[in-house]
């Protein structure tokens, strides 16, 4: 990402809160360009950035080493950083 705004991390009990909170952070942006990485997990998550209709950018498959953590991923809408999640 060489432009535009991410909103990192959002985490939301459902999508209506977590569109509530995109649009107020959105707003920041001022009309530019907005990135979220979206886990593919979350099919809620998904639904909120397609009825904005924001498009893929590229996808990234999540490995473990180990036992999956324990993550509830339906309030996940967007994680800090891929390195990071």
């Amino acid at each position: 990402m060489t432009d535009g705004f991410k909103i990192a991390p959002l985490f939301a009990e459902n999508q209506d809160l977590a569109t509530k909170l995109l649009l107020a952070l959105a707003t920041y942006a001022e009309g530019g360009t907005i990135y979220l990485d979206v886990p593919n997990i979350n099919q809620s998550a998904i639904a909120l950035v397609e009825s904005y209709q924001m498009k893929t950018m590229f996808e990234c498959v999540r490995m473990y080493k180990g036992e999956k953590p324990n993550i509830n991923w339906q309030n996940i809408f967007a994680v800090t950083t891929l390195e990071l999640g």
